[in-house]
Formats: C-alpha cells, sequence, structure tokens
C-alpha cells in the first residue's frame, strides 16, 4: 500500500481435508518444530509518513530573479479509524517567509490522491529600495492533518523544516546631481553677473534608513548658492530637491571664469 504503518504481526493458518483419515488432523512442523499450523508472519512497513523539501538553500536578487524549490509527502495521509487505516484526509503545509522574503502559495494542500505529485514553491526577494547588504532569511514550514503523523510535532521533515534564502539587493546608495536650466552653454552651469541664474537639482538613489543632510558650500567669494543644506528622508528621498546659483555682483571687470 502507500501509506504509513506500524510493524504488524499477522498469522498464516493451515487446515486439512481428505479421506485419507491419517490426514484428517496431520502434524504440522515448521523448522524442525512440531507447530499447531499456524505460522506467525511479521510485517514491516516501507512507507515513511514524512515532508520532503527538495532544497536546503535558494537564492533570489531583489527585482531581477526569483527561486524555487519543491514539496511532496512520503506517503499517502489517512484517517486512523478503529485500527484501521482508511484514506480520505489532507495534508496542508504551511511555508512562512518574512518582511524580506515572499513565498508563492503560502499554503499547499496534499490528498490521497495528490500526495505523490510534488508541488512548487517559489521565492521571491522583496523589492524595496533601501541599500542593503547581502542577507540570510529563514523560510519557516510546518503541517498539520487529522493524520495525527502529519500533525503538528509529530511531523517527520526528512531534509530540515527549514530553507534557507540568500537574498541579494539591487539599490545603491548615491547622491545624483542633474542640471535643471543652462544658460549660454549646453554643456555647463553657467551664471552671469547681474544676470541670469540658475540651478540644478540632487536627489538620492536610494531610501535612507535615517536622514541625510547634504551640505553645498562653494570654494569662492564668486558663486553664491542656496540653500547650503539640503534634507533628504525615507519619505522624500525620491524627490528631486534645487540648489540655485548665482554670480556675485561686483565693479570688476573680470574675464569668464570656470570655478569647478
Amino acid at each position: 500500500d502507500q501509506y504509513a504503518e506500524e510493524a504488524e504481526v499477522h498469522q498464516i493458518t493451515h487446515t486439512t481435508s481428505s479421506l485419507d483419515n491419517s490426514y484428517v488432523a496431520p502434524t504440522f512442523w515448521f523448522a524442525s518444530k512440531e507447530v499447531t499450523g499456524t505460522i506467525k508472519v511479521a510485517v514491516y512497513d516501507n512507507d515513511m509518513a514524512s515532508v520532503q523539501i527538495s532544497k536546503s538553500a535558494v537564492i533570489a536578487t531583489e527585482g531581477v530573479s526569483n527561486d524555487t524549490y519543491a514539496i511532496v509527502l512520503g506517503s499517502m495521509p489517512v484517517q486512523h479509524i478503529n485500527a484501521t487505516n482508511e484514506p480520505g484526509t489532507t495534508v496542508t503545509v504551511s511555508i512562512t517567509g518574512n518582511s524580506q522574503v515572499h513565498v508563492q502559495p503560502s499554503t499547499l494542500t496534499f490528498a490521497a490522491a495528490t500526495w505523490n505529485v510534488a508541488q512548487t514553491v517559489t521565492v521571491i526577494a522583496i523589492d524595496d529600495y533601501v541599500d542593503e547588504n547581502t542577507e540570510l532569511h529563514t523560510i519557516w514550514h510546518s503541517a498539520t492533518s487529522s493524520d495525527v503523523d502529519y500533525n503538528g510535532g509529530r511531523v517527520l521533515f526528512v531534509n530540515g523544516s527549514n530553507v534557507t534564502a540568500t537574498v541579494h539587493d539591487n539599490d545603491f546608495a548615491g547622491v545624483r546631481l542633474a542640471k535643471s536650466s543652462v544658460v549660454g552653454v549646453t554643456d555647463s552651469l553657467c551664471v552671469r553677473e547681474g544676470g541670469v541664474s540658475s540651478s540644478y537639482t540632487l536627489v538620492l538613489d536610494s531610501e535612507p534608513t535615517s536622514a541625510v543632510e547634504v551640505n553645498v558650500s562653494v570654494p569662492s567669494t564668486e558663486v553664491l548658492v542656496t540653500p547650503t543644506t539640503l534634507t533628504f528622508t525615507s519619505s522624500n528621498w525620491y524627490q528631486m530637491q534645487t540648489v540655485n546659483v548665482s554670480a556675485t555682483e561686483d565693479s570688476v571687470d573680470e574675464v569668464t571664469e570656470t570655478l569647478w
């Protein structure tokens, strides 16, 4: 059969019938010993109630690649009724990730007709905006069933009940600058004394875990910038902030200067 059972002892009984009176109730011998005509047979099962997970480790990259593994049962789940095993129950395997690792689906159901059909679990790295190191996370498994061998703490996970997920990040911490207006020349930021000012924008490349202050300074008195401090938080890191640039007005005749 296909379900797990305890070791059992069964009896093979022999009787005779014959017109020869000598064989109406003959003596039975087994292994040179006189027996009553009954032989005891010990039957050991070759099925094991277990949950089998195909991998102990998976790898996923945020927004780039997922990984998969399979789960299958080691035997048909049964209902134990009055010392008999009756097919007809199911086993539910629950799979739990965390805030960094999502599993799909989060539950698998195995029935008497599908217990030996492997089911696939997909592991997805949660794509956030924070620059993080490569991390290890644990995916947990548990099982429940009216079959006591597949319920709670009695369940045997052949290769262990956990899967380790290695999660690679796709975010990088950085500050991105871009020109928002240009005067006169298209490949530089230009300003004119007493004339048109200019500006550029800054934005972060990833969500910070705490506030980031960007300080703006100019190594010359010829240029003024405002503001001189920009603050980015987890709620505005993706919003561009503008720095205004103007030339200091003086009465000196000077050549056009490139300051940086």
